[in-house]
């Protein structure tokens, strides 16, 4: 898996994971903190919702809102363990 920072366009997006590239688009505009929050957020993202594990999830764990969920709490946990303050994102 790769990871870039680029410029995103027509978007307030922080990152995003391009499943077909197995890459991970983090924006330029980033401060550190959010770079670091987004990194873990989007990681979790490849790793529990590949194009692998989605269609062997029942459908309720394939809405959006559970996705995102999911991620969040990744984030929350990682973050909680290394010290990190989330309390902004």
């Amino acid at each position: 898996m790769s990871v870039k920072t680029e410029k995103i366009q027509n978007s307030a997006a922080k990152g995003y994971f391009r499943p077909a590239t197995r890459s991970i688009i983090l924006s330029d505009r980033n401060n550190e903190s959010e770079t670091i929050y987004t990194l873990i957020h989007e990681l979790a993202y490849a790793v529990l919702h590949n194009q692998e594990k989605m269609p062997q999830k029942e459908a309720a764990l394939q809405r959006a809102s559970v996705i995102e969920y999911q991620a969040e709490m990744t984030v929350y946990i990682v973050a909680h363990h290394f010290g990190l303050d989330t309390e902004e994102h």
